[in-house]
């Protein structure tokens, strides 16, 4: 009788077992690693939205307090831009570890503010806010306008516009 025939099929199944193997192996590790990138992901994403609130709300309290400052004011649209970028220069340092530029623009000028009869609006262009993972190269850079309607007396709405 012929056993080469054999050899061969023993070969060829212990190669199936090998590469079957192989492929397991790193089917594991991929999965590790996207849980890993999924967490990073999932962080930034929830301190986005985090850092987000917080500007939105410390945003309007400085409108708000420069709307306070300015009512009874002969020019008010001077006196409040003038109130804005002063309360503006206070916070800016508050923000230091967080890349932005919010308060840099508030602080130079960089906004307008007109009328709209009973109403103001403040707008606030070409924002930005980043923010990288700790133990990853993941990164997230959210850019915004904002838009404030208010009238001589309290903040009406304030409208984060994203880009």
């Amino acid at each position: 009788m012929n056993r080469r025939g054999h050899v061969g099929t023993v070969l060829m199944v212990f190669g199936a077992l090998l590469l079957v193997m192989a492929a397991l192996y790193s089917f594991y590790g991929f999965k590790t690693e996207i849980r890993l990138l999924d967490a990073d992901f999932r962080g930034l994403s929830l301190q986005t939205r985090d850092i987000r609130y917080l500007f939105s709300n410390k945003i309007t309290i400085l409108v708000s307090e420069s709307v306070k400052l300015s009512t009874n004011s002969v020019n008010f649209k001077e006196d409040f831009r003038k109130n804005l970028m002063e309360l503006s220069k206070k916070e800016r340092d508050s923000f230091k570890e967080i890349q932005n530029n919010v308060f840099a623009k508030l602080v130079n000028g960089q906004f307008t503010v007109e009328p709209s009869g009973e109403i103001w609006v403040l707008s606030v262009k070409d924002l930005f806010f980043s923010l990288n993972a700790e133990n990853s190269v993941s990164s997230s850079e959210y850019k915004f306008n904002i838009e404030s309607n208010f009238d001589k007396q309290k903040v009406i709405s304030l409208n984060f516009k994203a880009q």
